[in-house]
């Protein structure tokens, strides 16, 4: 056999692959919930883009900034399928479901409870439920953003979020630059101004600016504006080219853009603040994403 030959069986070969995959990307489209066949279609597309990247990419009138978008599409793909982050990923969802199995308190016990209960005790309960796995699981999601930021490095990228900010369309440097505006333009000044802020908020010096230990500490705030999860997220996010599904909990920005978010519970007026502390937007935004999706299974496993 020719190597004209071999490439063209390996190519098949190939494609074959993607075409079983597309029609299991079909078939869970069908067979699940409605909330989670934009997840399946986003797997979709990234096969696609997988399947145009094998294809001869000139004949196919693929422009430089197509190549590259479809390049970083694949590579995203590429990295989200391999085994040691697909398993960390199976291994956050098996100890989510684990924990509420134990619990003996369900999600539609717990929703009941969350939105129609006036017992402030019960209330109070279901959501003591939430704090430990939520520190157990923020923990697996920082091993799982520093993996994705390992592999997006050797791709020669910065992060794994600025693979995702290329295919959303939306300069890295725009976010820092509109960061800037507001914090100043030296670390000096991003320092000063992000310790300001956490003042302001009644963050002590004390208090560790780390999104896992900061998910388990509250503190009382007299004046809140609370937004639903959907919208004031989406302030964030869709900057980033993230969209989070609903999540029953409230959520409070602070008027500096990407330099700290408050997660507002709804029972005990408990509040997590997670602060920008290292004054890179792109990681911040990226572990942000990732720990309220954390927050997000455990509410609606």
């Amino acid at each position: 056999m020719t190597r004209k030959l071999r490439e063209y069986a390996e190519l098949e070969n190939q494609l074959l692959v993607i075409d079983e995959r597309l029609a299991e990307c079909s078939y869970n489209v069908m067979t699940n919930l409605p909330c989670q066949s934009k997840q399946y279609a986003r797997s979709k597309l990234a096969i696609l883009m997988e399947m145009m990247l094998l294809l001869d990419e000139e004949s196919a009138g693929i422009s430089d900034r197509q190549r590259q978008l479809i390049q970083a599409q694949y590579q995203v793909s590429a990295i989200e399928h391999q085994d040691n982050i697909s398993d960390l990923k199976e291994e956050i969802n098996e100890c989510v479901c684990s924990y509420w199995r134990k619990s003996g308190l369900g999600f539609s016990e717990r929703h009941s409870i969350l939105c129609e209960s006036t017992c402030e005790a019960e209330r109070r309960d279901a959501w003591e439920h939430v704090y430990p796995l939520a520190n157990e699981v923020s923990t697996k999601y920082k091993t799982l953003v520093e993996l994705r930021n390992e592999n997006a490095r050797k791709h020669g990228y910065v992060n794994f979020s600025a693979m995702k900010m290329l295919i959303s369309g939306m300069c890295p440097d725009g976010a820092t630059k509109l960061c800037r505006e507001y914090l100043g333009d030296t670390e000096e000044e991003y320092t000063v101004a992000l310790t300001e802020k956490a003042r302001l908020l009644g963050v002590t010096k004390e208090s560790p600016w780390n999104t896992s230990y900061l998910l388990s500490t509250g503190f009382e705030r007299e004046h809140r504006t609370q937004l639903d999860i959907e919208n004031a997220i989406d302030l964030v996010f869709g900057k980033l080219g993230f969209q989070l599904r609903s999540m029953p909990i409230e959520i409070e920005l602070t008027d500096v853009p990407y330099g700290a978010v408050c997660i507002s519970f709804r029972p005990g007026g408990k509040t997590v603040v997670l602060i920008n502390q290292c004054g890179s937007i792109e990681d911040f935004g990226y572990t942000l994403h990732e720990v309220t999706h954390a927050l997000q299974n455990i509410i609606i496993v």
